[in-house]
C-alpha cells in the first residue's frame, strides 16, 4: 500500500484508511477523544498535550479567549461583561459576584466590606456603599447613622458617635425572615437592657448588626437597651442569634451586667394572635395561683419587688372580658407593667416577665419561653378553660428539641422536681 501523503510503500497493517484514502502509521495519530484515526499535520494539540480531531474541537473543546490554549468545554468559564469563554488558570484574573456568582472583569465589579466582590447590576440592585470606606455593603448588611444620615458597613459602622437613640428615637424598622419564607405573620423583637459603659457600644454594633441601641432611664447605672429588627423565629434561630452571641461575649468581657439590672421584653405581632389565645395565655400567667406564681417567679428569674413594679401576674382580665372586647387585638391588662402588655404603638404583645441578662443561654431560654408559650396557645386554643401553667411546663417537656435551653433550665432550677413531688404527695 502507498501512503498518499509520504508516498511510502507499506503493508496494509502499517497504516489506516482515512476518507477513503491510506496512511501509513507515521503520518496518522490516534484522537485521544475519540479513538478515530486523523493526519497528524490535522490534529489539534489540547493544553493537556492531547492531540484530538477536528470534530471533537467543535463539539467538546474551545479555545480559551485569553491564553489560546485548547480546554475542554468542562473547564469553561463565560466571562460576563467580557462576553468570553476563558480556561481554569485565566479565571483567576476575574472576579466572582459573591451575589449571582457569575464572573466580570475587575471593571465591572465593585468590593465589598468582607473582602468579596459583587457586580454592576447586583449592587444597584441591592447594594450601597458605606459612606467611610466606600466598600460595598448589601441592603441586609448595612448600617444606617440615624445621627448623620449615612450609610455603614458593619466594619465602619463601629467608628462613629450617635449609635445610641433616645427612647423610642427610631422608628425604621425592617422585617427580617429567610429567603424563602412567603409573607409570614409571625415576627418577634427583642429588647434587652443592660449595664455598662457606652464607649462600647459601636464596637457592640459591629458585632450585632440588625439592632439598634436606645437609651433607657429605667436601666441602672447606664447603658443602653438593644433593640433588634423584627424577626421571623426562622431568622432568629439561623441568622441573628450567633451573630448575637458574639455580642454579649463582647459586652461581658468589658463588664457589662444584665442580671439586675434591668429587663428583657419580646414582642410578637398581634397578627398571630386568636382570642382564645389570648384566654390561653391569660390562665396560664395570671391564674391568682401562689405555686403558679412561683415557677413564673423561676422562669423570670426576677424578684418579687421587680415583679411588682415591671410585669405583674396578678392583673388580668378575665376571658369574658377578652373574649366580648370590641377590639380585635384586646389588652390582657389595663396596666403596662404586666406581664403580657398590648403595645399599641407597635402592634404588637409584650411579654415583659424576664430578667436581663447578658449569659446567651439564658437569652435563648426566655426566646423559648415566648416560643413555647405561643405553641401552647395555638395548641389549646380550643380548650383554654383547661389551660395552666402545669400543663404547659408539660408541654414543653414534650419536645425538648424545640425548647431545648428552657428544657434544661427547667431540671437546673428544680421546676420539673417541684411538680413531680407534688403530684407524688397528691
Amino acid at each position: 500500500m502507498i501512503c498518499k501523503n509520504c508516498g511510502a510503500m507499506v503493508l496494509p497493517e502499517e497504516g489506516h484508511i482515512i476518507d477513503s484514502e491510506f496512511y501509513c502509521n507515521k503520518c496518522t495519530v490516534e484522537c485521544d477523544n475519540c479513538g478515530e484515526y486523523i493526519l497528524e499535520d490535522d490534529a489539534i494539540k489540547t493544553a493537556d498535550g492531547d492531540l484530538i480531531c477536528e470534530s471533537c474541537m467543535d463539539n467538546d473543546y474551545f479555545t480559551c479567549e485569553d491564553c489560546g490554549e485548547v480546554y475542554h468545554v468542562d473547564d469553561s468559564h463565560w466571562i460576563e461583561d467580557k462576553e468570553k469563554y476563558v480556561c481554569d488558570n485565566c479565571l483567576d484574573n476575574y472576579y466572582e459576584c459573591e451575589c449571582c456568582q457569575k464572573y466580570f472583569s475587575r471593571a465591572g465589579v465593585y468590593a465589598t466590606y468582607d473582602e468579596n466582590w459583587v457586580c454592576n447590576d447586583c449592587y444597584v440592585n441591592s447594594y450601597c456603599s458605606c459612606d467611610d470606606c466606600g466598600s460595598a455593603v448589601s441592603d441586609n448588611d448595612y448600617y444606617y447613622n440615624e445621627g448623620n444620615g449615612c450609610n455603614y458597613c458593619p466594619n465602619c459602622s463601629g467608628n462613629h458617635s450617635d449609635s445610641i437613640y433616645s427612647y423610642h428615637g427610631y422608628s425604621d424598622f425592617y422585617k427580617y425572615k429567610k429567603d424563602d419564607e412567603i409573607n409570614p405573620l409571625e415576627y418577634f423583637g427583642l429588647e434587652i437592657e443592660v449595664s455598662g459603659e457606652e464607649y462600647y457600644a459601636d464596637t457592640f454594633l459591629s458585632k450585632v448588626p440588625n439592632v439598634v441601641l436606645m437609651h433607657d432611664s429605667s436601666i441602672e447605672d447606664g447603658g443602653f437597651e438593644i433593640v433588634s429588627e423584627p424577626m421571623t423565629r426562622r431568622y432568629i434561630e439561623e441568622d441573628f442569634l450567633p451573630l448575637l452571641e458574639k455580642g454579649m461575649k463582647y459586652l461581658n468581657n468589658n463588664g457589662f451586667t444584665g442580671h439586675n439590672h434591668g429587663g428583657i421584653h419580646i414582642h410578637v405581632s398581634q397578627e398571630i394572635f386568636t382570642k382564645k389565645m389570648l384566654c390561653v395565655l391569660r390562665n396560664v400567667l395570671y391564674s391568682g395561683n401562689e405555686e403558679d406564681l412561683d415557677i413564673w417567679k423561676a422562669i423570670s428569674q426576677r424578684h418579687t419587688s421587680e415583679i411588682k413594679q415591671w410585669c405583674n401576674f396578678t392583673e388580668g382580665k378575665n376571658c369574658s372580658e377578652i373574649l366580648d372586647s370590641e377590639d380585635n387585638y384586646p389588652p390582657i391588662s389595663d396596666t403596662r407593667y404586666t406581664a403580657l402588655n398590648y403595645d399599641s404603638r407597635t402592634g404588637t404583645y409584650e411579654f415583659r416577665i424576664f430578667n436581663s441578662n447578658t449569659r446567651i443561654e439564658r437569652i435563648k431560654k426566655n426566646i423559648q419561653v415566648v416560643y413555647s408559650l405561643i405553641d401552647y396557645a395555638k395548641a389549646k386554643e380550643n380548650k383554654y378553660v383547661w389551660a395552666e401553667t402545669e400543663d404547659y411546663i408539660d408541654f414543653v417537656l414534650r419536645d425538648s428539641e424545640a425548647y431545648p435551653d428552657l428544657y434544661k433550665f427547667l431540671y437546673d432550677m428544680g421546676i420539673v422536681q417541684r411538680l413531680e413531688e407534688e403530684r407524688m404527695a397528691a
